[in-house]
């Protein structure tokens, strides 16, 4: 399995799949993707107030309205500034890759 970052659109969906797939994530694959953000919000900022993001990464999965037919992986995060803006991103998966989406300020 690899994984792959993808960018945003301006609206906040990724370019790529956003949908998970029809089995549940299991507890390995979300550590592996908590786990991947972690490491990337070392060197990330902030993009409304410049502050460090938070070390804490929150990994959620939900079934969409198809039921369990498709399940949606999201990770978020709040910057470090007085403010705490929210940052999320969406997470897919292909075949036998994981498309990890960047952080996108949430207002």
């Amino acid at each position: 399995m690899t994984v792959d970052f993808v960018e945003n659109t301006p609206t906040g969906a990724t370019s790529a799949i956003v949908c998970w797939g029809s089995a549940e994530p299991s507890p390995d694959e979300l550590w592996l993707v908590e786990l991947a953000y972690e490491v990337g919000l070392v060197t990330t900022f902030c993009k409304r107030c410049g502050s460090g993001l938070g070390p804490r990464v929150r990994v959620a999965t939900w079934p969409t309205v198809f039921g369990p037919v498709r399940w949606r992986v999201s990770a978020a995060t709040r910057c470090q500034g007085w403010r705490r803006h929210r940052h999320t991103a969406i997470i897919g998966r292909t075949s036998t890759d994981v498309v990890l989406g960047t952080l996108v300020s949430r207002r």
